[in-house]
């Protein structure tokens, strides 16, 4: 016959100890009955309850938990007979038994002897309740850290053996809710969790994760449901769809640019199966510049790969400034257009849940003309460049769009000329990194290292520039040039109200030619205020003003800079 362990406190004395909080006289004697193994010192110095004290039953109750909490006993009773003009005050114990055996049932998950390697509770020593209690929280413990869920039923054996019999939950159901446009096999095949696997925490978080790299949804969230009368749960992963549609357009007139037009159509979330669609258009005064990029995040079975292509045509005037012959004054600028088209593929693979490598194949056609024929050898020429790129992501960031926490890391190697052909020929590697640190609620400080290194000289068309709204704010793009380049960002966000984030950045950078070296005293600094207002449809809108040297500008663009 099994007896379970649950140690249960049994006062059996006079109608008058269980009834009423009245004295039943002095003790005048304390004597311990049943005990084997625990010496009676042991248990009566710790009772409250002393030779000479009346005889309560509080104090009765206050003694026998504290002897309780020895945990070596099953029973534990009570009773008086009188005893030298008083009572005598006996104390019957039942100890757990020596344990015969230790046995571990039902555990499909984590090997037996792995669990008892967590376990103090053997074979041929006494039973503890603490130890055994603490022994089923180890256990518990144990698989939590893994992920599982799990019970632990304890049972102990007439001849001694303990048996801890494991029940592992599983997955009855998983059901999703929320998605409205994104079509439910778009979801589905991001998810692994299935009916019938056992409940894994772990695999849970990467199927809420994994939902939202598909980039259709603001946030994710998994719910569990346990199903009554049995060890299964119901998993519903609740989805919010956030704004994927991009619809912009803009027309600006001043006396020194004249007209100016923007406009950008895209989704991305397109047609709800969560890939990327983008088409835009850009002019001005001398310039254009048109853009049509497609990206499909899940190509194949398991998703692990995406595929992606750019195509461009784009076209500016540009000035050209050629270096002084030795003891000639400097030459005028020398003005000249650039065209360039061309497009890019890239082929993505997922390495782990945050990690994913990149290999891009770009060919972009320069062509450059003088506007004076005369001088068309004197300006950088263009040419077909061919590259291949190899980069890697990191990305923890808790939401892509605003995080509060985690980071992003990449790094990026791109070969152009030799085996791939092409009239120009360079390699050119680049690093970044950010991070975000949420001081308290909606108070974020963000910050960005980034750098890239040309092997040798780059052709015009490659170098870095920085300046503009998107690197070192109050210059403007391009007033920092070269081969190679430094760039760090800091950014404290703060919220103003629902949807209105307030902004303090400082900027850094310096670009530098191939032949020379970094100059920590020619860092470009900047410094300013901005706002992020979150619109519907459009998504947040980003208006920065920089200062540097002195002068101020103002920049308008879209999303976080970084």
């Amino acid at each position: 016959m099994l007896a379970v362990l649950v140690v249960t406190m049994l006062v059996a004395s006079s109608a008058a100890l269980g009834a009423s909080a009245e004295t039943l006289g002095r003790v005048t004697a304390i004597e311990v009955q049943g005990n084997v193994r625990i010496d009676s010192e042991t248990i009566i110095n710790k009772m409250s309850i002393k030779i000479g004290d009346q005889l309560v039953e509080k104090a009765v109750q206050e003694s026998f938990a504290a002897v309780d909490s020895l945990g070596w006993f099953a029973d534990l009773g009570a009773n008086t007979v009188p005893y030298l003009g008083g009572v005598k005050l006996i104390v019957l114990v039942r100890e757990f038994p020596v344990i015969s055996r230790v046995s571990i049932s039902g555990n499909n998950l984590i090997p037996t002897e792995e669990l008892r390697g967590l376990m103090a509770t053997e074979a041929n020593s006494q039973l503890n309740s603490n130890q055994l209690r603490s022994d089923l929280e180890a256990i518990g413990k144990h698989y939590q850290e893994k992920g599982y869920w799990a019970s632990i039923e304890p049972s102990l054996s007439e001849d001694g053996e303990l048996t801890l019999h494991l029940v592992e939950w599983t997955v009855a159901d998983v059901k999703i809710s929320g998605n409205e446009k994104t079509k439910p096999q778009v979801v589905w095949r991001a998810i692994q969790t299935k009916p019938g696997d056992y409940i894994n925490v772990n695999k849970i978080n990467e199927d809420r994760r994994k939902i939202y790299l598909l980039g259709a949804f603001e946030n994710v969230e998994a719910t569990v449901e346990p199903v009554q009368g049995r060890y299964e749960y119901v998993i519903n992963y609740v989805l919010t769809e956030r704004k994927t549609g991009i619809a912009n357009l803009s027309l600006a007139y001043s006396s020194a640019d004249g007209l100016m037009g923007f406009i950008e159509l895209g989704d991305q979330n397109f047609l709800g199966n969560a890939q990327t669609v983008n088409i835009k258009a850009e002019f001005a005064n001398g310039k254009s510049n048109y853009e049509l990029g497609f990206y499909e995040p899940w190509v194949g079975k398991t998703g692990k790969t995406s595929l992606g292509f750019n195509l461009f045509s784009k076209s500016s005037e540009k000035k050209f400034t050629p270096k002084p012959e030795e003891g000639q004054e400097q030459p005028e600028p020398i003005k000249y257009s650039e065209n360039r088209t061309g497009g890019d593929v890239t082929v993505g693979r997922t390495l782990s849940l945050n990690t994913r490598a990149f290999l891009k194949f770009k060919m972009d056609n320069a062509v450059t003309r003088a506007l004076n024929p005369d001088e068309q050898g004197t300006i950088p020429q263009g040419g077909i460049t061919r590259s291949l790129t190899v980069s890697a992501v990191n990305d923890t960031r808790d939401d892509l769009w605003n995080p509060t926490s985690g980071h992003r890391l990449t790094g990026s190697v791109e070969y152009a000329g030799g085996v791939l052909g092409g009239d120009n020929s360079f390699t050119k590697v680049e690093g970044e990194g950010s991070a975000y640190y949420q001081i308290r609620d909606g108070h974020v400080l963000a910050g960005r290292v980034s750098s890239g290194f040309g092997i040798s000289a780059l052709p015009e068309q490659e170098r870095f520039r920085l300046g503009g709204a998107e690197t070192v704010r109050g210059y403007k793009y391009g007033d920092i040039e070269g081969d190679r380049m430094a760039l760090a960002n800091a950014e404290y966000r703060f919220r103003i109200t629902k949807g209105l984030q307030g902004v303090v950045f400082c900027d850094a950078g310096q670009a530098w030619n191939a032949q020379d070296s970094f100059a920590l005293d020619k860092t470009k600094i900047g410094y300013g205020v901005g706002v992020r207002v979150s619109v519907p449809v459009l998504g947040m809108i980003r208006i920065d003003y920089g200062i540097a040297e002195g002068r101020g500008q103002a920049y308008f663009s879209f999303g976080q800079t970084f």
